[in-house]
Order: structure tokens, then sequence, then C-alpha cells
């Protein structure tokens, strides 16, 4: 089974790849934005191939367990209607009956499994897609910081990057207090 389950993911993953990144598609010299973009893509099909293979065996076995536990549930209802003259025949129908909701209870909870799953992998490559973001605009003010050859521009640039690597924000200054002056006489008129 874990043979099939990693063939199907090499199956998924090259139909990502093949989707998403085309032979002869890249450039010679890529630039950092297209290399980490590249990057990105290749670890997302790596996760979506995971996680869609998964998913979409989930839904089989929902959809084969409801199925199957749909079939029963109508036998034990035939049965039921049909041939329960007696309270012993009686019992083969309700054990069907209950094997069918069941099994269909099941299929439901893969089906809820499936779902989740996809959600869950959706989330995270939301996540991992503004990582990547935040990662490249922090290359690029680094590349532009270095660029910089004014020496207060260049001060500025450096503060609000290391304020923005710190998630932090300016603290509030106290407000200067006046000060008398040095002879002793206010400046008051």
């Amino acid at each position: 089974m874990t043979s099939k389950f990693g063939k199907a993911v090499d199956r998924e993953r090259a139909a990502l790849t093949e989707e998403l990144l085309p032979e002869g598609t890249a450039s010679e010299h890529p630039t950092p934005e297209e290399k980490d973009s590249a990057k990105f893509t290749k670890l997302l099909i790596r996760y979506y191939s995971y996680g869609l293979t998964q998913a979409r065996a989930s839904f089989y076995v929902s959809l084969f367990a409801s199925i199957i536990g749909g079939g029963i549930l109508i036998t034990g209802i035939g049965l039921a209607i049909f041939r329960a003259d007696t309270i012993g025949d009686q019992y083969a129908s309700v054990v069907a009956s209950v094997a069918g909701l069941l099994t269909v209870a099941i299929g439901t909870l893969f089906h809820k499994r499936a779902d989740a799953a996809l959600r869950h992998m959706e989330s995270q490559s939301r996540g991992l897609r503004e990582d990547m973001k935040r990662q490249s605009d922090l290359d690029k003010a680094i590349e532009l910081l270095g660029e910089e050859q004014e020496p207060t521009n260049k001060a500025h640039l450096r503060a609000a990057v290391i304020i923005k690597l710190s998630n932090s924000s300016l603290p509030t200054l106290p407000k200067a207090e006046q000060s008398e002056p040095a002879d002793g006489h206010s400046s008051s008129p």
C-alpha cells in the first residue's frame, strides 16, 4: 500500500511540475526573484502532491464506504419490508440496517477528513507564500540599503529594516520637560 501511495504521489508531483514548471521556460540567468519563485513553486509542488494524493485517497475511501453502506442500508430496509414475517427475520434486517448506517457514517468521516486536509493545506501554503513574500521584500530592502550613498538616509533605512526585522515599532519618547536656564531666571516675559 505504501508503494502504491508513493507512486501516486510521484505521479501527482510530475503532473504538477509539468503544469507549473514546464521544460524550457526557465531563463539562462534568472534574477533572485525568479530563483525564489522557482524554489517556492518546487516546495509547493512537493507539499501539494502529497496532500492532494492523500485527500484524493480519503475521498475515494469515503465514496466507497458510502456506496457500500447505502447498499447495505437499502438491503436491510428491503429485508424489513419484504421478508420480516417473524421476529427472527427482523433481526437480519436490523443488523443490516445498523451495519449500513455505520458504514455510511465512516464514509462521512473520511469525507470530512479529506475536506479538513485540503483546508489545512490551503492555509499552510498561504502562510508559506506570505513568508516567501516577506523574505523577498526583506532581501530587496537590504539590497537597496547597500546601494544608498547618503549617510543620513542610510542610517534611517537601516533603522527601518531593524524595526521591521524585530517586529517592533518606534518607541514613544517622553515629552521633554522645560528646563530652567542656567542663570536661574525664567525665560518667560
